[in-house]
């Protein structure tokens, strides 16, 4: 049976706008926030507060989430048919990765 962490929504929605900005930042828009590893979880920005891995991969899920609600939407495809090619594709590069060791 599956369970889902009980992750309070302000820490999915600081740790979420802290991956969207960096990954924007990787791709030359904007700025990244600075994240610091703490002994009780990540510091995101120049907040007090640390989130979890919990309310990262929370974050993380709600955008996929969303990418592939605006994807169904605005291509017309089926869930089934971005899904599939999007998942065969990490999956062969996580198998090149494995032969080359990157």
């Amino acid at each position: 049976m599956a369970s889902h962490a009980d992750v309070p929504p302000g820490d999915q929605l600081r740790a979420a706008v802290s991956i969207l900005s960096s990954a924007a930042a990787d791709r030359q828009w904007g700025g990244a926030p600075v994240v610091r590893v703490r002994a009780g979880g990540l510091q995101l920005g120049d907040g007090r507060g640390v989130v979890d891995a919990a309310a990262v991969y929370q974050a993380a899920r709600g955008l996929v989430g969303a990418l592939l609600d605006d994807l169904v939407q605005s291509t017309g495809r089926d869930l089934d048919d971005v899904v599939g090619p999007w998942l065969l594709s990490l999956e062969v590069r996580e198998a090149f990765a494995g032969v080359d060791g990157v």
